[in-house]
């Protein structure tokens, strides 16, 4: 076998010394040939690649209309009850819900905005670039509570995205040590740290020097930490209630140093519902309006009607502050709200003019979804919040879900919760068997956006859609892109995508609903028979969409062509797909 193999190379050999010239011709002419071949197909491509790919996508319609580059128009559609600004094809009512919450739209501490503050907002300066640049270190460093999450790092060096997991929970100063010898030349000699609102009780100089010695607040300038400073002292009636408080205190002090007698507990008492008036949610006029100082009695009891209290002492600890107390959003955020704007509370009411007898209660969603309504009318400070503005909306949000899961927990009983029998029967088997005991048990229902019986729901119809209607054959990503013109007309000069997360969102959704009416309802790769999507955000913020279509059997796709006609993995030319 290996002889006659070596004698066929041989001649094979023989053969191409004696026709070499012949073979190498018909090699170069077969390699033009298909060279041009490739060529010819490239270009044919290449000529209105997303017109012909559409146009045939529907495989022979002749009344197929290649559907038109989306553009929403002008954010200029004005609600006729708080003046908010809307896209031409979206939802009017999600700004004030058809007048229900028009007495919210405009208070007066976003009419009274202290100027100073707005040019650090607005303002194109080293101390505005700064300000924006570091924006949550230095509303941290001057917030009267804190936020507590915890807050994952992002990698990588793209816009800056705010995230948070676990549990939520919101603290203020409880017990404040008050230091009467506390001099600004011994501020770095300080054993405890005075944080949120200790600062208050102490002078201009001491607190801004306190704050700049913090760390976290190396790169914040220290003129602006002044200017800060000087704002919320002149405007916040939170900042004036700590310094009623550091006045009385001193008070009583120097009364029991002349006396003798054993001081008296004093209390800055932040009160639910004192002197509110749902109907006109204003900001507070004075201090009063937020808290009172009270000098307790004999048995030093203190008014039962209160959210939280505030109270000197020699050591420092931190309270939580209930999740439905009005004083959260100023308290967290003096920037946004320096005149103390009150937050969110389950006491607010609809607009009497437009209330419904069924449910007049503002709900979380409709508060928040107001108070990022644009007006252009007036000078809203969270749309140049940046990264705070972020913080906010996750706030917001938290708060939101909190709400709900206090509903589901206080209201079992509505929710039928007795349908999971088995689930209980199987925990307490459970624990029976590992010897544990069972706490309080609550059952998220199905309706629990992102809870597993919501995710097993929508898992079990979309199989059965797939038994109905068979196996999807087209499956699209549908992506944001921040450089369209819709976003990018509302963004100031120093500003991105990212500081406008709001905007962002609801471009996305309206640019998504038109594409899918351009594949449902336009049918443009043919008669859909069923459909599914879920809405996701990239690690850096931006939605994209995941979406499963299913033709029908005279539109299913059926050859290589078929696919070619949909599919293009080339890049595209500048000059025939600009968009």
């Amino acid at each position: 076998m290996s002889e006659n193999r070596e004698v066929n190379s041989a001649q094979k050999h023989e053969y191409y010394l004696a026709n070499r010239d012949g073979i190498l011709d018909e090699k170069r002419t077969n390699y033009v040939e298909n060279r041009q071949v490739t060529i010819d197909r490239v270009i044919n491509r290449r000529q209105s690649t997303s017109e012909r790919h559409l146009k045939s996508a529907i495989f022979g319609s002749s009344n197929f209309v290649y559907p038109k580059m989306n553009n929403l128009g002008p954010l200029n559609t004005e609600c006729q009850y708080c003046e908010t600004v809307h896209f031409k094809n979206e939802l009017k009512s999600m700004c004030c819900h058809n007048g229900k919450l028009s007495h919210f739209s405009v208070q007066n501490g976003l009419e009274n905005f202290p100027i100073t503050l707005k040019n650090l907002f607005i303002g194109t300066d080293t101390k505005s670039n700064n300000f924006r640049e570091f924006i949550r270190q230095y509303n941290n460093a001057n917030a009267f509570a804190s936020m507590g999450a915890k807050i994952e790092d992002v990698p990588g060096n793209g816009p800056y995205c705010f995230k948070i997991s676990g549990g939520v929970y919101h603290r203020t100063s409880e017990n404040i040590q008050i230091d009467t010898t506390l001099q600004l030349n011994s501020v770095q000699k300080l054993i405890h740290q005075p944080s949120y609102a200790e600062l208050y009780v102490y002078d201009a100089d001491t607190s801004v020097e306190i704050r700049m010695t913090e760390p976290a607040n190396a790169r914040c300038l220290r003129d602006n930490m002044i200017t800060i400073n000087a704002v919320l002292n002149d405007v916040s009636p939170y900042a004036n209630c700590f310094r009623k408080l550091r006045e009385i205190y001193d008070k009583e002090l120097s009364n029991t140093r002349i006396t003798g007698s054993s001081m008296k507990k004093i209390s800055l008492i932040f009160t639910q519902n004192l002197h509110d008036d749902q109907r006109v949610y204003n900001a507070p006029r004075t201090a009063d309006d937020i808290a009172i100082v009270y000098v307790a009695d004999r048995d030093g009891n203190i008014p039962a009607e209160l959210d939280f209290a505030v109270q000197p002492s020699n050591s420092n600890t931190l309270k939580r502050i209930n999740m439905v107390s009005k004083h959260l959003d100023p308290m967290i955020f003096p920037f946004f709200f320096p005149n103390g704007d009150f937050g969110w509370t389950t006491d607010l009411s609809h607009n009497m003019n437009h209330a419904t007898k069924i449910r007049n209660k503002v709900t979380v969603l409709e508060f928040y979804s107001n108070k990022i309504a644009i007006r252009r009318k007036h000078f809203n400070p969270l749309f140049y919040g940046g990264k705070l503005f972020q913080q906010y909306l996750v706030y917001a949000y938290a708060r939101y879900e909190a709400n709900r899961m206090t509903y589901i927990r206080n209201n079992q009983k509505t929710l039928r919760v007795e349908s999971y029998k088995g689930l209980l029967d199987h925990v307490n088997s459970i624990s029976r068997d590992n010897k544990a005991r069972v706490g309080n048990i609550f059952i998220l229902p199905s309706t629990f956006v992102g809870g597993p019986h919501f995710m097993s729901k929508l898992y079990q119809d979309n199989m059965a859609m797939v038994r109905i209607f068979g196996r999807p054959d087209l499956f699209i990503t549908f992506t944001c892109n921040p450089k369209w013109e819709e976003i990018k007309s509302e963004l100031k000069a120093f500003q991105n995508a990212s500081d406008r997360p709001d905007l962002v969102t609801r471009v996305f959704h309206l640019k998504f609903k038109e594409f899918l009416d351009d594949i449902v309802k336009k049918t443009i790769f043919g008669e859909i028979l069923a459909y599914v999507y879920v809405i996701e955000h990239q690690k850096r913020g931006l939605p994209h969409a995941h979406c499963l279509f299913t033709l029908s059997n005279d539109d299913k796709i059926k050859t290589a062509d078929d696919v070619d006609n949909i599919i293009s993995a080339e890049l595209p030319d500048r000059n025939v797909q600009s968009e």
